[in-house]
């Protein structure tokens, strides 16, 4: 059985201890700091991945975002605390990968990929998936017969090989696993079993552990258009931007900024201020005016 990386440490470090052997207080400092690192490091990790189990779990029967897959999956990251705007620390988008339409969610820890019959699976990390963990599917084909041009899930459960079980999704039909078709069969959240990995006969497969954010801006939230309006025309440093109608796909968005003006967004001739990683929802007051509140 293969051991982690910090068992491993700890492990030499006592043997070496027990023998009776004099470790140099320079190389003590530097194990101990290593050791400080990778604790921080998984219970970081542990943390988000059981802050967005809980935030899915919660929001079971509820449209997340404007109701698309993957505005669950960045809403859930948001909410725990982990990078969910998909940039690098120099403020640069990180590219999907391997093809467009194949967003990166944070580390890649597995990945399974068949091309002209040549199958490749590929596990990175500690070889065994988590709850909250986040699958992305990319033109995946499997053996129960539906093929999946593209669709983002968050891990629920774990077999007993530590392979997806159950997964949160949302623009599904549940029943049949097939994207939904309108505006509102499967467009909420739902808790039930995935597509089976190990039946993949084509495409491709990646799951990610959430990570820690990377994104430089001081301000980043969420938009959803709730409104009445669609679409709906907004105000952000100055410059006019729109949301698609509510519960479609132009619908939802993540903003970001610097400097004087991030913390205020203009709609209807109103100005609010935001806050960092909050989520907000347009909505159409009593007035008949677009309003923005903010959202759990």
């Amino acid at each position: 059985m293969s051991q982690s990386p910090k068992l491993s440490v700890v492990r030499r470090w006592h043997r070496a201890l027990g023998k009776g052997n004099v470790i140099p207080s320079s190389s003590r400092s530097l194990a101990a700091l290593a050791l400080v690192f990778l604790v921080a490091t998984a219970a970081a990790a542990q943390d988000y991945n059981a802050a967005i189990v809980k935030y899915c779990q919660a929001r079971v029967g509820k449209r997340v975002g404007a109701g698309e897959c993957a505005h669950l999956a960045t809403e859930a990251l948001r909410a725990a605390g982990a990078e969910f705007t998909h940039t690098d620390a120099n403020g640069q988008r990180i590219a999907d990968s391997p093809k467009p339409g194949d967003y990166v969610w944070g580390q890649l820890i597995y990945k399974k990929e068949i091309t002209d019959g040549r199958d490749t699976e590929d596990w990175r990390a500690d070889k065994k998936a988590r709850p909250g963990d986040i699958i992305q599917y990319g033109a995946a084909r499997f053996a129960s017969g539906p093929t999946i041009a593209r669709h983002t899930a968050i891990v629920a459960t774990v077999d007993k090989k530590r392979m997806p079980a159950e997964v949160y999704q949302q623009n599904v039909r549940t029943a049949t696993l097939r994207p939904a078709k309108d505006r509102t069969d499967g467009r909420v959240v739902s808790r039930g079993p995935g597509f089976d990995i190990r039946g993949l006969r084509g495409g491709r497969v990646m799951i990610y552990r959430p990570i820690a954010p990377a994104n430089p801006a001081p301000v980043q939230v969420t938009l959803t258009n709730n409104s009445d309006a669609a679409p709906l025309t907004y105000e952000y440093f100055g410059k006019a931007t729109t949301l698609g109608g509510r519960n479609t796909q132009g619908g939802f968005r993540y903003i970001w900024g610097r400097g004087p003006g991030a913390t205020t967004l203009t709609v209807d001739g109103d100005a609010y201020t935001i806050r960092h990683r909050k989520g907000y929802e347009f909505y159409t007051k009593s007035d008949g005016k677009i309003g923005l509140r903010e959202v759990p």
